[in-house]
Parts: structure tokens; sequence; C-alpha cells
């Protein structure tokens, strides 16, 4: 007789044993009222391979194969969930590889985008090119990502800043790491100890009065037209405190042009939060007290400087900031 019962499945492991199932013992098997009874009879009529059985199933868990998110064929017919999820913006094969979790990042040409920054989908910040020359800015035609001139009230921004560093000047402790300012992919963890809430964001550890360098943002590549006339310069900073709520506070916050940092403090009372909030300093109408020009703006050194204090009597904890962008408003007369 041949075996070719299917009321139990060959990938039970009692089945592989010996690696074959004699033909005469199918009968009872297929005849046994529960699984504990097929895979005693299994036990019991199980021989090597060649002598006389039918080659038995072993079935390939997602490891075998390489894979970790999805579904496999586990080679004797079925398909096994693999245990992996992918975390956004990650997807299972999103990254070209099947069962593996990824992502493909767009690119400026594929979004015909010749200027300004783009979300490349995958959790980082491009700056098209070749960008705008003349009287045009990044939008200024009311289409994004292209260059274009509309006269009267415009904005450029907001920008991320592309460079993060620790200054002294203020304060006595270093941001380490600081240079880790160039797109918002810090895990919003909620409060606790797990060190993932590091990831990708400029840190400082302060206790009781302590106060922290300058963390200053630059480079973030406006490319302000020649002649617009600025009237406001917009600040946004996406930090938290680690653990503890009201633990940090800002100590200032204020621009840098021309390499030093301006007098003007910008900085707020309110103490900081255990997860990440978008803060805004500054606005369309506020200069920090000086006076502006397209190449002040334009030059790589034009930035933000951020110093931290920590407000509590007691304990410790780190400051976190994730990212540091400026929105410039100002008025053009297009030709």
């Amino acid at each position: 007789m041949s075996c070719s019962c299917e009321a139990v499945p060959r990938s039970v492991s009692s089945c592989t044993q010996s690696g074959c199932i004699v033909a005469a013992d199918c009968g009872a098997v297929c005849a046994a009222s529960n699984l504990g009874e097929a895979i005693a009879c299994l036990d019991i009529y199980t021989v090597r391979a060649g002598e006389g059985g039918v080659d038995a199933c072993s079935a390939k868990p997602c490891e075998d194969v390489g894979a970790t998110c999805g579904s496999v064929d586990d080679g004797c017919g079925h398909l096994v969930a693999c245990p992996g999820i992918c975390t956004a913006p990650q997807t299972c094969g999103g990254g070209g590889v099947h069962n593996q979790c990824g992502c493909t990042p767009r690119t400026c040409a594929a979004a015909a985008a010749e200027c300004g920054n783009l979300d490349d989908g995958c959790g980082q910040t491009l700056l098209c090119g070749p960008g705008c020359t003349g009287q045009n800015w990044c939008g200024g035609g009311g289409a994004p990502n292209h260059c274009g001139c509309t006269s009267g009230a415009g904005t450029i921004g907001p920008y991320g800043a592309r460079l993060g560093a620790d200054a002294a000047g203020i304060g006595t402790e270093v941001w380490d790491p600081a240079d880790a300012l160039t797109s918002a992919d810090a895990p919003d963890i909620p409060a606790s100890t797990s060190t993932e809430a590091w990831k990708g964001a400029a840190r400082v550890h302060l206790s009781e009065a302590q106060i922290a360098h300058w963390l200053t943002g630059t480079n973030f590549a406006l490319n302000v037209p020649p002649l617009a006339v600025i009237n406001g310069i917009e600040v946004t900073v996406r930090r938290r405190s680690w653990t503890l709520s009201s633990s940090i506070a800002d100590n200032a916050v204020s621009l840098i042009k021309g390499g030093s940092v301006g007098p003007v403090d910008r900085g707020k009372p309110d103490a900081w939060t255990d997860s990440y909030t978008e803060v805004t300093y500054g606005g369309p109408a506020d200069l920090w007290g000086a006076t502006w020009t397209a190449a002040d703006l334009n030059d790589p050194s034009f930035g933000v400087a951020l110093s931290a204090k920590y407000i509590v009597a007691a304990g410790n904890d780190y400051a976190l900031v994730d990212q540091i962008k400026v929105k410039v408003y100002f008025t053009m007369t297009c030709s």
C-alpha cells in the first residue's frame, strides 16, 4: 500500500527521527484519534531510510532560510509566520530583500527636486541641488523643491541643521555626542532607563545646579536670495529630558552670527518634558536684536546655540536634543 494519508502533518517531529515512515503504518496513523496516538504509531513503525519506508518531511524554521519577517514556505507545503516585526519606516522586504526588514530611500532625482530639503522616506533628510540662483528661492514660485520668485512676503524653511557641535563659553558640561542633529530620527520612547531613547540625539548629563555648554546647530543651507529683506527668524528645537519630567530647562537659546553667539536670549522658563516636544523660539517679526542680510544667513557658520540646565534639587538626568530647525521670513521684489 502507499502512504497517501494527509491526516497528520508530515512535519511532526517524531516523523523525522529515522528519516522515513514504513508504508504499513499508514493505516494506523490515519486511524489514530488524536495527534498523540499518531506520534506513538510513527515511533513504532519508523525505520531507517532505504528500508522500504516513505521519506518524511523535515520542516525548516525561518532562521534556517535567513528570514526574519513575513512568511516562508517550510519546505513541507506549509507557510510559517516569522517572528520579526519591522519598525517604521522599515517594512518587510522594503529594502529589496525578501523576508528582511528594510527601507529603500527615495532620491532627489526620483522626486524631481532641484532644491531644498527632502524627506527620503527612511528617516533621513536630503539636501537637493543644484539650488537656486539670482532672485529665486526654493519654493518661491509656489512649487515645493523648485526654484522661483514671487514678489511680496516669502519664507524659507524650516530647514534642519546639518552640523552639530559642543562649544564652550557657557556652563561646564559637555554635549557628547553633539553631531546628531541632521534629522528628526530619535525614537520617542516613554520615560525609562532604556538607552534606546539616546539614539539619534545629542545629549548631555546634568545633575544638581549644573549647566551645559552650548550645543550649536549650523550649516542650514538656507540659500536666501541676495536681495531679500529679512523680517524675522524662527527656531524650532525637538528636545526632551531622558527619565524625569521637569528636571531640565533651557538655560539660553541664541542665534550665531558671523561665528559668534548673539546677546539676545530667547530661552523659555518651562521645564522640558520626558517625551519629545517641538518648541518654537522667535518668529515672523523677531530679528533677535540684530540686522540680517541674506549673506549672514547663507554663511555656513550661521546657526543656533542652546544651553540646558538641571533644575531639580537632587538626582540627575540627560538633556536630549534631536533636531534644530530654522525658518526665515522675508520680503522680496521680483523683477
